[in-house]
């Protein structure tokens, strides 16, 4: 194995349990599988498009195709070998010239906009004019074209290009299935590839016979070109473009000096991968001295559709370096684009394969050591190495990319198989023997069966060898160090929200009757006076449309059943789903988070669990669905990968955002979009040495993004993380107000103002109680006793605060009220501590000055609400008595405490924001009270 794979000395309960190969004793269902999956053969697939919001499980036919072959003629998914030329990169020091600024400028403008290359030709032949008018001889060179701008700067993507067979996807060089000269045959007019070469009937060796190519007419006659063309591109290359760029080395090696927590996971590198993973020797891979030379990779593959009103779907393949830090990790540029699988349809499960090979070819050479002849900090080159640690895909990506069978089947994590109902339908219910099934499946066995799978002769074996072993041959089983169990993840993003949170919903609620038309209207309503800050995103009037929910994308229903679900629906469900909805929104609210601790995690998995057996015991064993199976295993992906947010595939799916709103000319996408893509890696490397030119650096300023929000980070982890540990553990010490934070102040702003003396004194009482001293106002003054330290009623007032990515408003700027809302831990008067809601009035700095010097203070000025009239009320959405964490929203008062000394805060004591809503208790003389919805981005509190 190429991870030592740790003692399960935490005992966790959310760890399958590991067991010898003899214990691990398939399950059967009463009636045979395979007779089972004969039935499933002819179904319709209604049920299997539930599972998936992007796509369904409905051709389970195809589970079963593949090669076969005797050792002498086994079949291989081999791409024909190409050589690809070094490439004309462009080169930092060229950017000295008199105009070529302007030329990268421009090229950066175009994919800063996305605009086409139409458009920048026109806009080049503009600047020409003008700049010529200016001084002729200075700007005559200057470039007539988009094409002409590129050549002088170097940038020229090479890309590997193979032609593939529409039906079976075999690979075939380029040139041999085309021809300029219409007197001249290709080389192969139909694909020759037989998929069972072995068979024991002659007809059945027959070759696929797909015409390979399209006769095109030219003014020279008719010409012969590929019907599919798969872009690829040399890993090798696009590596060497990222370490050309300045810094890119140093980011890669950040991860070394980050603190660290054993009982806390903030980023990929407090995962039990990271930390086990080890080469052929047994030597730990990813270690101090290799940070930046030692790769470790996610995969991503991922199908999307590039046109609006087309069927047609490309395959985009993905590779994440995870060593860079997480805020820089996932932005388009860090993102290698490996390759784009032709539409228009996707291909068969066992025919991904083709499209695999040539990828695999070049990462086995990655794991040996790939030598590159520069890098920014070596000009005498480097060897790099690299690991495929981590996959993170859809649930039918998943099942193509790891050759497993159809998660309606069995799961690729554990031993548990599918049972089925009286029709035949499979569901994953049956909770009591856990034990006998929660067991990992074991990595040389699937590894085995897949290979015996290429040596089955005849389409039945191939049926009857999955539906006993769940597993075909994948490419990827090639890495010698790749693991099909644990490297395979269970994505958050398909699991959690486009899965179990649609599934509830749709299936449960609406289907069954227990949410009616009149009832989502309501919801419509009150979702609707629930005021949210900006960067979450209200959500569309959708709720009540169609079958209820049209269309609501992964981040809508993360934001629907984080904010809203508990608000607007809880007086509208029975006990039942009450524990339903409770038990999900928190086990959400622990694992969304980006800093978790491993007990955390623990609460979370148990969460998951009593969801599952409720649902279960509702809704019977039919409603269980493979992602109410898969999402028990997630609490082990985040163990072994850290917080869900470093594997979710939220930035993958941007990525194919961005390439389907690239302009192309509809014809051979793939080719179009690879070259776009590489020319601006290329460009990205240049503009990394733009500090080198003061014109360059100063105009890309106009071009700079605003800072990103959500899942993306302006600061790191580790600033958050401290940040944020000042005010969660109150107990161990509260902040002064004088520490660093990881963030600024933002206008509108008043500098030098006057506190009002009733503020002022409460400040001074503030400081009082920070240092033990004795502060006085300057009115006060005459009257105090000997040693008091005066404080001027001087401050700097801003209406917002900025932590990383995340705005907190005040009520100074009414634009930014919404984000005004915060809540703070207190320590009570018996030593215990409490969460308490307000809304910030303005935030200021004060200086005081002390006997060692001036210190500087960052506060907050708030009103605090006040609590509900008892204990009951306040949680009145938890579902068992002594469950207070079960209640995900609290019950306050619509009215504020009088102003007291606790309206004065340090920042660092702002746990996060919260949402208010407004939700009625009672039924005869119902009362008013606002609902806290905390907004959970950086940790659970």
């Amino acid at each position: 194995m190429s991870y030592n794979e740790e003692p399960q000395e935490e005992s966790y309960p959310f760890l399958v349990k590991r067991a010898p190969i003899a214990s691990q004793k398939y399950r059967r269902s009463e009636t045979s599988l395979p007779e089972i999956i004969n039935k499933l053969l002819s179904d319709n697939g209604d049920n299997a498009s539930e599972e998936d919001n992007e796509r369904n499980f409905e051709d389970i036919t195809s589970e079963y195709s593949s090669d076969d072959s005797e050792e002498d003629y086994q079949v291989n998914f081999d791409a024909p070998e190409m050589e690809l030329g070094e490439s004309n990169y462009g080169h930092a020091e060229g950017l000295d010239h008199p105009f070529l600024w302007i030329v990268v400028w421009i090229l950066k403008y175009q994919e800063r906009c996305r605009l086409s290359n139409v458009a920048i030709n026109y806009l080049f032949k503009f600047f020409r004019y003008v700049l010529v008018n200016i001084d002729e001889n200075l700007f005559s060179t200057f470039p007539t074209s988009l094409y002409m701008a590129q050549k002088n700067l170097g940038i020229c993507a090479h890309l590997i290009k193979y032609a593939a067979c529409e039906k079976c996807c075999k690979l075939y060089k380029v040139s041999d299935v085309s021809s300029s000269n219409p007197n001249l045959t290709p080389k192969f007019t139909n694909c020759i590839y037989q998929d069972f070469p072995n068979h024991p009937m002659s007809h059945k060796k027959n070759a696929c016979g797909t015409p390979l190519y399209k006769q095109v007419c030219t003014k020279n006659g008719i010409i012969k070109r590929p019907n599919l063309i798969f872009p690829t591109v040399s890993l090798k290359h696009q590596l060497n473009n990222l370490f050309k760029r300045k810094g890119f080395e140093e980011s890669c090696r950040k991860w070394v000096n980050r603190p660290s927590d054993p009982e806390i996971l903030t980023d990929v590198y407090d995962g039990r991968i990271w930390k086990s993973f080890s080469d052929d020797n047994g030597v730990t891979f990813f270690r101090p001295e290799t940070a930046n030379t030692h790769l470790g990779i996610m995969l991503n593959i991922d199908w999307f559709q590039p046109y609006e009103n087309s069927q047609y779907s490309t395959g985009a393949i993905y590779a994440i370096i995870c060593n860079l830090p997480r805020n820089e990790r996932f932005k388009p540029s860090n993102i290698l684009t490996l390759a784009l699988i032709p539409g228009p349809k996707e291909p068969k499960l066992h025919h991904l394969n083709h499209y695999l090979a040539p990828l695999i070819d070049q990462l086995i050479e990655l794991w040996h050591g790939i030598d590159l002849s520069e890098t920014f900090e070596n000009p005498n080159g480097e060897k790099i190495r690299g690991a495929i640690i981590c996959c993170s895909c859809d649930i039918p990506a998943a099942r193509k990319l790891c050759g497993y069978i159809s998660a309606r089947i069995a799961c690729h994590r554990c031993l548990k198989h599918a049972s089925f109902d009286d029709r035949n339908q499979p569901n994953f219910g049956g909770l009591a023997d856990i034990d006998s099934w929660f067991i990992e499946r074991n990595v040389e066995e699937i590894k085995n069966n897949a290979l015996a799978w290429k040596n089955c002769k005849t389409q039945e074996q191939r049926r009857n060898h999955v539906s006993k072993t769940l597993v075909r041959w994948s490419e990827i089983y090639r890495l010698p160090y790749f693991n099909p169990v644990r490297f395979l993840v269970v994505d958050p993003m398909h699991c959690l929200f486009l899965g179990i949170a649609k599934w509830i919903v749709m299936r449960l609620w609406i289907e069954e009757g227990k949410l009616n038309p009149e009832n989502l209207l309501l919801m419509q309503e009150r979702a609707n006076r629930i005021q949210v800050p900006a960067d979450i995103g209200r959500l569309p009037n959708k709720m009540s449309t169609g079958e209820g929910f049209s269309g609501f994308s992964a981040d809508q229903w993360k934001t629907f059943m984080l904010i809203y679900a508990t608000s607007i629906t809880w007086d509208l469900l029975k006990e039942p789903d009450r524990r339903i909805l409770a038990n999900f929104v928190r086990a959400c609210n622990i694992l969304v988070c980006r800093i978790v601790s491993k007990n955390s995690l623990i609460e979370a998995h148990q969460r998951l669990l009593e969801m599952v057996k409720e649902i279960e015991k509702t809704y019977g064993p039919k409603k269980i669905s493979p992602n109410l199976h898969l999402c028990i295993h997630l609490c082990e992906c985040s163990l072994d990968y850290g917080p869900l947010y470093s594997f979710w595939c939220y930035s993958m799916e941007r990525m194919n955002g961005l390439l389907g709103s690239l302009h192309n000319s509809r014809r051979k996408i793939e080719p179009e979009l690879m070259k776009i893509m590489q020319n601006n890696t290329i460009l990205d490397e240049l503009t990394s040495h733009a500090d080198q030119n003061q014109q360059l650096r100063e105009s890309l300023e106009i071009l700079k993004l605003n800072d990103s929000v959500g899942s993306l980070s302006m600061y790191s982890d580790e600033d958050h993380r401290t940040f944020r540990l000042l005010s969660a553990n109150i107990e161990e010490g509260a902040a002064f107000g004088t520490e660093p934070f990881p963030g600024s102040f933002l206008g509108p702003s008043k500098k030098d103002i006057s506190l009002q003396q009733d503020i002022l004194l409460l400040l001074a009482e503030f400081y009082h109680n920070t240092y033990d001293k004795n502060f006085v106002t300057l009115s006060q003054l005459h009257n105090a006793p000997d040693g008091s330290i005066p404080i001027l009623s001087k401050v700097n007032q801003f209406s917002r605060l900025k932590i990383g990515t995340e705005i907190f408003g005040s009520t100074l700027s009414s634009q930014h009220a919404k984000s005004a809302k915060i809540l703070a831990r207190f320590i009570l008067s018996d030593n215990s501590s409490d969460t308490y809601p307000g809304q910030i009035q303005f935030f200021f700095e004060h200086t005081i000055w002390l006997p060692e010097g001036p210190k500087t203070h960052y506060l907050a000025f708030v009103r605090w609400y006040k609590a509900a009239e008892n204990h009951k009320i306040r949680f009145h959405c938890k579902i068992d008595k002594d469950d207070d964490k079960s209640c995900n929203i609290e019950l306050w008062k619509a009215e504020f405490f009088e102003m007291g000394r606790d309206c004065i805060i340090p920042i660092h004591n702002i746990l996060c924001r919260f949402v208010s809503g407004s939700f009625e208790v009672g039924q005869r003389n119902p009362k008013k009270y606002i609902s806290v919805i905390p907004i959970n981005r950086k940790f659970n509190i």
